[in-house]
Parts: C-alpha cells; structure tokens; sequence
C-alpha cells in the first residue's frame, strides 16, 4: 500500500476530514498543511521520514505503520530485518541487487536498515530489534 493511501486510510477510520487532519498537524507540529497538499499526500507513493513521524505522532501509532511491516510479536527477528532490509533494496534510489545479499547474516542487513533509517529518518525496524 502507498504510505499516502496508508495516511488517508487512517484518516478516515478515525472519522477526520482532511480540514480536521490539518488541524491536528497544526497542534502537533507548529505547522500544518493546506487541504489541496494534504490531498496530494494522500496520493503520494512515498512520504518524506518528517511526514511520517509527525503524522505518527497525530494518529498515535508507530511510524513502522506506514510501511507494513509486523510487528516483532508477529515475526522473528530474523524475518523483520529480512522484510525491513527487502524494503530498503526496492527503494528506486537505493541501487542494491543480488541473490547473494538475501543470504547475508542479519546483523549485517540490520547495519544497512540502520544507516537507511538515518539517512531518511523512516522507522523501519522497532528499536527494540537488537
């Protein structure tokens, strides 16, 4: 799922109208967004890490939701750091390819997510995960 459609989708369970979103943003942050951006995020593949965390901390959930990746009660570690690390390679600016690295230990795809995760402040894998 695009991470826009993710943020409408959570806009709307919770009953919001992109007014009321933009409010929230506003109380949140300091700054909000007009409707007409909130509506082109919406549609948006990809958000920026920024985005993310704030419209995480508006909605009240982790920013992992926006990447679909399960939660570590869901999986072993192992497979979140193979999902998280699968994520980073389908990244059309990250130019990652190879059979060989899908068998590389995961300590060593954990290293790469990190540095992603710091170079594009998203969250893909819970702190948690050592």
């Amino acid at each position: 799922m695009h991470q826009g459609h993710k943020a409408e989708e959570l806009r709307e369970s919770r009953g919001w109208t992109q007014e009321q979103l933009r409010d929230r943003l506003t109380q949140v942050t300091g700054k909000g967004l007009s409707r007409p951006a909130i509506s082109q995020m919406e549609d948006r593949e990809w958000l920026e890490g920024k985005l993310i965390n704030d419209l995480a901390r508006v909605y009240a959930v982790s920013p992992a939701t926006f990447f679909d990746i399960p939660t570590p009660a869901e999986e072993t570690r192992e497979e979140v750091i193979a999902r998280a690390f699968e994520y980073v390679r389908s990244d059309p600016k990250i130019q990652m390819s190879g059979a060989q690295m899908r068998r590389w230990p995961s300590d060593a795809k954990l290293a790469i997510v990190r540095l992603y995760e710091n170079h594009t402040g998203k969250r893909l894998v819970p702190e948690g995960i050592l």
